[in-house]
């Protein structure tokens, strides 16, 4: 099972917002305000744009949280939880496009250039 976060941009456009409407219809994906609590493969995860919304409270009882904001790709363990910055994808650091990949049964990561 795979899963991809998008994260928002400051100022989208309408253009921008109609078009993730139609990507969205045409590939069954939904866009939602964070926190977003998850549970796959048996792993809790919790999803959140800006890193300091990571609070110990949020963080209790998750295995794994993403998040994205500043753009710059970062594993680490806080306390329990692994926590996970995938870096840049959006074009806003020219140069420096990363994915983050994560196995979820070894929680193996992997941070791809492009």
């Amino acid at each position: 099972m795979r899963i991809g976060i998008v994260s928002d941009m400051t100022n989208v456009s309408r253009i921008v917002e109609l078009s993730n409407e139609a990507a969205c219809l045409e590939h069954g994906m939904q866009f939602c305000d964070g926190p977003l609590h998850l549970e796959w493969a048996g792993r809790r995860l919790v999803v959140v744009h800006d890193p300091r919304e990571l609070t110990p409270g949020l963080l209790r009882g998750c295995d794994i949280a993403l998040h994205g904001h500043d753009h710059r790709h970062t594993v680490e363990m806080r306390g329990q939880t692994l926590v996970i910055n995938p870096g840049e994808s959006a074009g806003h650091v020219k140069g420096c496009s990363t994915v983050g990949i994560l196995d979820l049964m070894s929680l193996r990561t992997e941070i791809l250039n492009f």
